[in-house]
């Protein structure tokens, strides 16, 4: 269900205004729920006297006309306030100081990259005039005439080689500030690229959003700041747990509580004041309604009469159903975490995971084994939720004895209300369920036309180095019929029948030495009458 809408929405009628103002806003503040956000935003602005219509540019599309609120500071005062679909116009766009300030920076490095690639221009100019100079003087040689004399043609051709010794020579020169010139040139257009990706990191994507229009009226000019306070959909945030089991003489577990947060609301949030509430917005808010139970009854295959003409027009049932609803999910308190420090998240890529708390749990450990299922037994720690919170559903990251073991879920647990959660397997306790020999050759079951007898033997094998006590369970067979009788004997005697009210769930306690074995036997005789048949 969405209850967050993009469209245009207007409160209150609008007015003429004195003159129309524009500016963007800044997240301050954002309480994220189950299923949506609830963000503050504050506008800073010089504010002159008089009647203004004052237009917030940079709302996102999710932003919902239920739950906008404004609050001004004293001297102002707001009026009409409409909310509307669309980007806002270039004139109308208001620039951030980051914007401006990478703008002016880009503005500089393209003014660089010019003055660069002119004294590179220059610098190949020079040598373009030098060797031209030197072609020139190499033709004037070749064109001296025989009318002049041996000494004028001595000192010409002196002067001829002096000027062009000296146009190689500015040749060179000027030959050997081209590198670094060229190199002038591409710094220049690498700061002119990094300068555009500076600007781009600030300027937001064109994406749909809202604006905010208001009218206030000022009391006496000078600096303002409103707040703005909206919903909007696209942001949840789930529960994230680490259960650390020491084992030892004293066992310890530690639950450390987080979470993440995911937002795809169309903007970032930077250094905002973050809260977490385990409200869920779109639930079931008011009980159900009852529906009355008409019961009626008729002879004997006398068919119901129908109130309907056509009888293909009935419907499948004459009472009158219940409404479907969706499914609701309620907690008996509604809980908040605020995180202490400034956070950053980032719209549609990224889950922030922050801590929450640190609870210590008094566990209870045992070895459990389950022969008949499983081929090893299993560490299970058992708590209870000493907090006055409800933990939350949630995936759990397990580690046990320092080094991570895998991921479980754990379910929603009430104060004081108790569960366990398994921590692996225990490769050195290994568990078989077999059936022995009989001396004469049988298999352990013994089956008559209407007896039948079954020998179970489930043994707990240590192969450790340490002692363990394992907590065996196994369902044994039970009848709730009179004719069905059925006798279990078990060796040793169970400790507990029944366990956790389930009906044939038998548990016992074994001391498992290291290097040894352990052992249950169990005996089923089942008998009933001759012309009945056993079921499976």
């Amino acid at each position: 269900m969405r209850f967050l809408s993009p469209i245009a929405f207007l409160l209150l009628s609008t007015a003429a205004f004195a003159d129309t103002l524009t500016a963007p806003s800044t997240i301050t503040a954002v309480t994220v729920f189950a299923d949506a956000a609830r963000v503050t935003r504050t506008v800073t602005l010089d504010l002159p006297a008089g009647r203004h219509s004052l237009t917030v540019t940079d709302l996102p599309w999710a932003t919902a006309p239920l739950g906008l609120q404004l609050t001004v500071p004293d001297g102002v005062t707001s009026g009409a306030l409409s909310l509307r679909a669309g980007r806002l116009t270039p004139a109308e766009a208001t620039k951030t100081a980051a914007q401006q300030a990478a703008e002016t920076a880009l503005d500089a490095a393209r003014a660089a990259l010019v003055q660069a690639q002119a004294d590179r221009d220059g610098a190949q100019a020079e040598v373009d005039a030098a060797e031209a100079r030197a072609a020139f003087l190499n033709r004037v040689t070749a064109d001296i005439g025989a009318e002049i004399g041996p000494g004028q043609v001595v000192a010409m051709a002196e002067t001829i080689a002096l000027e062009t010794l000296a146009a190689k020579r500015a040749a060179a020169n000027a030959r050997a500030a081209l590198p670094a010139a060229d190199r002038a040139v591409t710094d220049a257009e690498l700061a002119v690229a990094k300068a555009q990706e500076a600007l781009s990191a600030v300027t937001p994507d064109a994406i749909d959003g809202q604006h905010l229009t208001v009218a206030i009226d000022v009391a006496k000019t000078g600096p303002s700041t409103l707040t703005l306070t909206h919903l909007v959909e696209g942001a949840y945030w789930r529960p994230a747990y680490d259960l650390s089991l020491t084992r030892g003489d004293a066992p310890a577990l530690v639950l450390d509580r987080g979470a993440f947060v995911t937002q795809d609301t169309g903007e970032d949030w930077r250094s905002v004041d973050l809260t977490l509430s385990t409200a869920q917005l779109t639930q079931q808010m008011t009980p159900s309604e009852p529906w009355p139970k008409l019961r009626r009854i008729a002879p004997f295959e006398q068919p119901t009469i129908s109130v309907y003409a056509d009888e293909k027009t009935m419907p499948e049932a004459v009472m009158a159903a219940a409404p479907m609803m969706a499914e609701m999910t309620a907690s008996d308190d509604l809980v908040l975490y605020h995180f202490p420090a400034p956070v950053d998240v980032a719209t549609g890529v990224e889950d922030l995971r922050i801590a929450l708390d640190r609870i210590d749990l008094v566990p209870t450990i045992e070895a459990r084994a389950i022969p008949a299922l499983d081929r090893t037994a299993f560490q299970v720690a058992r708590f209870t939720n000493p907090t006055s919170e409800i933990l939350l559903p949630g995936q759990v990251l397990l580690t046990r004895d320092g080094a991570v073991i895998g991921t479980t879920d754990l379910e929603r647990l009430a104060p004081g209300a108790q569960t366990e959660v398994g921590f692996g397997p225990i490769e050195g306790l290994r568990l078989s369920a077999a059936q022995p020999d009989r001396a004469e050759g049988d298999t352990g079951i013994i089956v008559k036309s209407n007896r039948q007898e079954t020998t179970m033997v489930y043994t707990v094998e240590n192969l450790t180095t340490r002692d363990w006590t394992v907590r065996l369970l196994e369902t044994v067979s039970y009848s709730e019929q009179d004719d069905l009788t059925v006798d279990v004997t078990a060796d040793p005697a169970p400790v507990e029948i029944d366990v956790d009210g389930t009906r044939g769930l038998w548990a016992w306690s074994l001391a498992a030495p290291a290097g040894g074995k352990a052992s249950v036997t169990v005996t089923e005789s089942l008998g009933w009458p001759a012309e009945m048949l056993l079921q499976p």
